[in-house]
């Protein structure tokens, strides 16, 4: 966790508007909460809201809080300032949607609706699914309008841009674990 966290959750305390007592009260919390705590209340201050049935929701926003804790502080002000993020979990997607896509235009002041495959949270390890997000924030933070890529190169070029500015924030390893995973799930064998 970077040390940005605690004070930017105090300096977002200190702007509520109610009773100083509560403010105090809610400083203190933040002063002695654990990190999964931490994580789990600084996805309350980035636009970003999850669909309902997501299964296993917890796991999801644990991993999400993680990788929030962990961004360099710019870029998450400016993921902050920049839209609502609305993740919708789903059974099916199709065999060319990757783990999480964008379905709406990446414009300013706009809602960006993520897609998330159950069935890949299910299989993923912790790490990997901190790749993950990490990877489709970094679509996110590039404004990158994947809906609207229509050749192969094109798409490739977007997602090394994405996972190389995930890698910068940080998330080398995490990149790595997802990297594997997705190799391993292309190379099994499909149903008849």
């Amino acid at each position: 966790m970077k040390k940005w966290v605690k004070p930017f959750l105090i300096k977002e305390i200190n702007n509520i508007q109610m009773h100083e007592e509560l403010k105090e009260m809610h400083r203190e919390e933040i002063a002695q909460s654990d990190e999964e705590t931490l994580c789990h209340e600084l996805t309350r201050y980035l636009n970003c809201h999850f669909g309902i049935g997501l299964g296993p929701a917890h796991y999801f926003t644990g991993s999400f809080g993680s990788v929030l804790a962990n961004l360099p502080h710019n870029v998450f002000l400016k993921l902050k300032r920049m839209r609502n993020l609305f993740f919708v979990f789903t059974q099916f997607l199709g065999g060319e949607v990757k783990i999480l896509y964008p379905l709406r235009p990446l414009q300013k002041g706009k809602i960006c609706i993520v897609t998330f495959r159950l069935i890949d949270i299910e299989k993923m390890s912790s790490d990997a699914l901190m790749g993950c997000i990490a990877h489709e924030l970094a679509h996110v933070y590039l404004e990158q309008e994947l809906t609207s890529i229509v050749s192969k190169e094109a798409w490739e070029d977007a997602e090394k841009e994405a996972d190389e500015l995930a890698i910068e924030w940080g998330f080398e390893d995490n990149i790595k674990v997802l990297r594997d995973f997705r190799k391993r799930d292309a190379d099994k064998p499909k149903p008849a």
